[in-house]
């Protein structure tokens, strides 16, 4: 009785005990079971996950798991590669993979870019991300690996491509800045300093305005107007101050860079170009001085002997009014045709710049008088097929001294190849179109060899000897026509028959709007 006493205390003590701590009990067998759940859970994503991804004993580097996507991606059989060092993967050294994963597990760095080895031999470019996790009361790193092999291969050449610009931008012979939205310089090359005689440092502290001559500053600020709207502008003409407080004229073409935030400027110093134009301009005066005295001796000569001998015939009162008003009207139409020749000096001399309407035949027979001594005394002939009444709006001045460019290229090459003098041919011509007018400009003096063909309107370029040009007629002929009369002036070279020869020669096409 007393042991039985006894086993119903002891039962009921445990049922008030068990009773009391029940719900300790559920919570741990239910924290448990949670546990279980998460950590199947935790496998079935790491086991199955897309990424690429490794646990890591940060000890020792070695492996302790990777999921099926490592393995796909390594080529490597699951227990070919649990338990190995990290370093078969990776192409660093054991001791700086060590390093870096001393830094993952201490939140230093936890990204590394690296070369990682599959199993086949092929280098992959990857990016690791490592954090440190705790399992079992252990530290581990848990990291995915990222293959950017492509994307590093395009930031190579992007890089590349990048160097190259810059040494292109450095060591091009053409001077090359950028600008901001306020005209400050941002960046230039060697050649823009040399151009401006700045120091880098100097000029970054600069603004394009403020190098620009105060003249020019509207021209300036107008430029940088049109080239925001329209994205660039060519062929501004301004004069710069350099560090040494010169004036240069240089040549200047804007663009908007991309971001729309800055400007890249191209300029080319032409203060060398402009002194020698003004010279060769002056050398065209003198030769049409020769021709002028060439087309004065005649009219001066019958002005002379006219009022010499209507003197001499009052003298002796032979003097009848028939012979009178004859030598009066040869006197006056003399005196006109030395007045017209003054006009077309004085009109090439003046040069207007302003566009306006002219006939082209007119202009063309100036250009004639104007070289007729020097066609007379080569033995050119100039057959023509112009119409008259052929209206046309731009610079007739500027046209006739590309006429002039023109005529002396031909002349050059009928010495310099010697062509008969009999049978020497410069031919114009005019082809009207709807909204254009084509002018035809040919001879027969053999052409322009091919390697030179394509470079006759660059300036300085020049076929002659150094000592007899300067190379520069047809580059102006051809600023006159497409930048001052927004035209084209194009050159190739043509056979074809005239009065049944066959001949070849540089054939001009000067093409203008109406």
């Amino acid at each position: 009785m007393q042991k039985l006493f006894i086993l119903v205390v002891i039962v009921v003590f445990i049922y008030f005990l068990f009773k009391r701590n029940r719900d300790k009990y559920l919570h741990w067998y239910q924290s448990k079971n949670n546990n279980s759940k998460l950590e199947q859970k935790f496998e079935n994503m790491f086991r199955k996950h897309s990424s690429i991804m490794l646990l890591i004993d940060p000890k020792n580097s070695n492996i302790i798991d990777i999921n099926d996507s490592a393995i796909k991606f390594y080529g490597y059989e699951y227990d070919k590669i649990i338990g190995k060092s990290l370093a078969t993967l990776n192409t660093e050294t054991l001791e700086n993979i060590q390093k870096k994963a001393l830094k993952a597990t201490k939140l230093k760095q936890n990204t590394f870019i690296g070369k990682h080895k599959l199993h086949d031999g092929t280098l992959k470019t990857v990016e690791i991300s490592s954090s440190p996790i705790e399992i079992e009361n252990e530290i581990i790193l848990f990291s995915i690996i990222k293959d950017i092999t492509e994307v590093q291969k395009l930031q190579d050449e992007v890089n590349n491509q990048k160097k190259e610009l810059e040494s292109i931008f450095n060591s091009a012979q053409v001077a090359i800045a950028v600008i901001d939205l306020k005209t400050n310089f941002l960046n230039c090359n060697d050649t823009f300093l040399k151009i401006i005689g700045y120091t880098k440092e100097e000029l970054l502290k600069k603004s394009c305005s403020e190098l620009t001559a105060a003249e020019d500053r509207e021209t300036n600020s107008n430029a940088i107007n049109e080239a925001l709207e329209k994205g660039y502008v060519n062929d501004i003409i301004k004069h710069c101050i350099t560090a040494d407080n010169k004036h240069i004229t240089v040549n200047m073409s804007i663009s908007l860079l991309p971001d729309k935030q800055r400007f890249i400027l191209v300029i080319q110093d032409i203060t060398q170009m402009k002194i020698t134009e003004e010279q060769k301009r002056l050398a065209s005066m003198g030769e049409m001085i020769g021709n002028i005295a060439h087309h004065w001796r005649q009219p001066l000569s019958v002005i002379s002997t006219g009022a010499s001998g209507m003197k001499v015939q009052k003298e002796y009162n032979i003097l009848t009014d028939e012979s009178f008003y004859k030598v009066c009207d040869a006197i006056n139409e003399n005196a006109q045709y030395l007045s017209k020749t003054i006009d077309y000096f004085a009109n090439f001399v003046r040069g207007n710049f302003e566009p306006i309407q002219f006939d082209l035949e007119k202009n063309i027979q100036s250009f004639l008088t104007l070289i007729d001594s020097s066609t007379k005394k080569n033995n050119i002939q100039f057959i023509i097929d112009v119409e008259k009444n052929s209206m046309i709006t731009g610079l007739p001045n500027e046209l006739i001294q590309c006429f002039v460019n023109m005529f002396n290229n031909s002349k050059e090459a009928f010495i310099v190849k010697d062509i008969q003098e009999n049978t020497r041919y410069i031919f114009i011509s005019l082809i009207e179109e709807d909204n254009s007018i084509r002018i035809i400009f040919k001879d027969n003096a053999g052409g322009i060899s091919e390697k030179n063909l394509q470079k006759v309107f660059e300036p300085y370029f020049t076929m002659k000897h150094k000592s007899q040009g300067t190379g520069l007629g047809l580059s102006m002929s051809y600023r006159v026509v497409v930048h001052g009369m927004k035209g084209t002036l194009t050159v190739h070279n043509e056979e074809y028959k005239y009065k049944g020869e066959q001949y070849k020669g540089a054939c001009f096409t000067i093409t203008l709007k109406r």
